[in-house]
């Protein structure tokens, strides 16, 4: 099932979704999500989508996506965002865990827990 993404000036590598229903089907097809929540202009968002790039090919079991709040403002609503960049962590659909700022040191673990955490 393709899932019509596209890449995010953010970060060249992790997928951003091109609508709404693309989001939902990606993450139909992935146990293991991790959502990074960002906008262009936020310079700290820039920071977490470089190290969120690195765990890209680190993790394969699990799928990162970046959605830009300024574009998919539902999607930032569903989740309850309201700070970023934010990153939201999933397990069977269901929130595992979040992490709110640039804290760096605190998203590694956060990866680690999700991606040897069973399906």
């Amino acid at each position: 099932m393709s899932c019509d993404l596209l890449s995010t000036p953010a970060s060249a590598a992790v997928p951003e979704p091109a609508s709404e229903a693309a989001f939902e089907a990606k993450l139909q097809q992935c146990p293991k999500a991790a959502i990074t929540f960002y906008a262009t202009w936020n310079n700290p968002s820039k920071a977490v989508a470089r190290t969120v790039e690195e765990h890209l090919k680190k993790y394969p079991q699990i799928c990162f996506l970046m959605v830009d709040v300024d574009k998919f403002s539902a999607i930032a609503e569903k989740y309850e965002i309201t700070a970023i960049p934010y990153i939201v962590f999933l397990n069977k659909g269901k929130k595992v865990d979040d992490l709110l700022g640039v804290d760096l040191a605190a998203l590694t673990p956060k990866i680690l827990s999700l991606a040897d955490a069973p399906e």
